[in-house]
């Protein structure tokens, strides 16, 4: 072990692997599953269903919160008033993309179909991704507040995690305060990602963030950690594809055992994200033994705008199939590849071009713009629960449904 760690701290700056990582997953996991999400395909494709499955759901997710929480113990803006600030925009950020990505595209489809668009637009206040980095930032705000430490955190977690498991499915009799409650625990609404039971990655990544700031080897560590996550991955899929169990989820039809997983199913998928890191460096070594640094800045770019890429990259989804009605497209690849060159165009010239601008303006009206932002929000929630006859929820599948309707 002390061939590993150095008692100094020794990777202080940016982690080239790390960012590589990143761009894999927005890349290749997050918006080739948001295309399988929105986009109707035959899953009996074995691509297909590896896109979804494997690449949207065991590495999507997991891998995006957890290298959030791996960044932070990397950030300049560590303080716990500059954590919390973060999750205010994060929050604000999430909800402007469920205005563009839900709200208007819906609202302008409800006035053609209304059966299948209005029960659509509650997805607006529901617990997505961006919302789950906005919350775990709080509570990340709290804890650099107390002053506690990288694993007293990640044991908070764990216990978050049982409690969210305990508290799945206690929710009143109002579809919208349900919804709400869904941001912290499952309830039987589109409670997509839930605090409680998603913190853990987050909290694992600033754990696995505050070691490898003294791995002094990386290669002797990952020399030991690729080997664990091939056993650890191996069992993972295993135990899902070719047994009986009912604990693990991701690789099921019901989507809410994903969404709502248990710890152990967390625990497992945080066993083989150091493979993940490990699989980044070889690769990014290679890369600079053998490419220019151009190539590396290049490769770097979605990791340095990846909420951008993930909000572009929703909004040109939604749109492509909601407004221009391309449902029924047949090409994956086709489809992933087209909507990948739009998305990265888009955020290109934008962090060129206006990406200063509208930061400055912004940052004039801040508060303006976020009362603004949660008042639309609160409206069409509003709005969503007094015209939709049948909410929508993982159990009734009632938004799979309508989708198949209109094959």
């Amino acid at each position: 072990m002390k061939t590993f760690f150095a008692q100094q701290e020794v990777n202080t700056g940016r982690q080239i692997e790390l960012d590589l990582l990143k761009s894999f997953t927005i890349i290749c996991c997050l918006i080739g599953a948001h295309i399988c999400d929105e986009f109707i395909f035959d899953f009996d494709n074995s691509l297909v269903w590896t896109q979804s499955y494997v690449f949207g759901r065991v590495l999507g997710a997991p891998i995006f919160m957890f290298s959030m929480g791996f960044t932070m113990m990397y950030t300049t803006h560590h303080t716990a008033g500059d954590m919390f600030w973060r999750a205010i925009k994060l929050l604000t950020f999430g909800q402007t993309l469920n205005i563009f990505r839900y709200a208007i595209p819906y609202y302008w489809g409800a006035q053609l179909d209304p059966a299948y668009y209005n029960p659509q637009q509650v997805l607006n206040f529901s617990s997505d991704i961006l919302q789950l980095a906005g919350l775990a930032f709080i509570v990340m705000a709290i804890t650099r507040a107390l002053k506690l430490s990288t694993a007293l955190t990640l044991l908070i977690a764990i216990g978050m995690s049982l409690l969210g498991t305990f508290l799945t499915g206690v929710e009143t009799n109002n579809y919208m305060v349900n919804q709400a409650l869904g941001f912290l625990w499952p309830t039987h609404t589109e409670s997509y990602y839930p605090l409680f039971n998603w913190f853990i990655f987050i909290a694992g990544g600033q754990w696995m963030g505050s070691i490898y700031r003294h791995i002094n080897n990386k290669k002797a560590f990952f020399s030991i950690a690729i080997p664990i996550g091939i056993l650890t991955i191996s069992a993972y899929f295993y135990l899902q594809l070719y047994t009986s169990q009912t604990y693990l989820g991701a690789l099921g039809d019901n989507l809410s055992r994903y969404c709502w997983l248990h710890l152990g199913e967390a625990l497992f998928i945080m066993s083989f994200i150091p493979m993940l890191i490990g699989i980044s460096y070889l690769i990014t070594t290679y890369i600079q033994h053998h490419l220019s640094e151009e190539v590396i800045t290049h490769l770097q770019f979605p990791s340095c705008h990846i909420n951008k890429y993930y909000s572009v990259s929703w909004g040109v989804i939604t749109i492509g199939s909601t407004m221009f009605n391309l449902h029924n497209t047949s090409d994956y690849m086709v489809t992933w590849m087209i909507c990948t060159l739009i998305t990265s165009m888009i955020v290109m010239v934008y962090v060129r071009h206006f990406e200063e601008w509208v930061d400055d303006f912004v940052s004039r009206y801040d508060w303006i713009f976020i009362m603004t932002v949660f008042a639309i929000t609160l409206y069409m929630a509003y709005y969503a629960y007094a015209t939709c006859e049948v909410m929508p929820n993982f159990l009734n599948n009632y938004l799979d449904n309508i989708k198949l309707s209109i094959r």
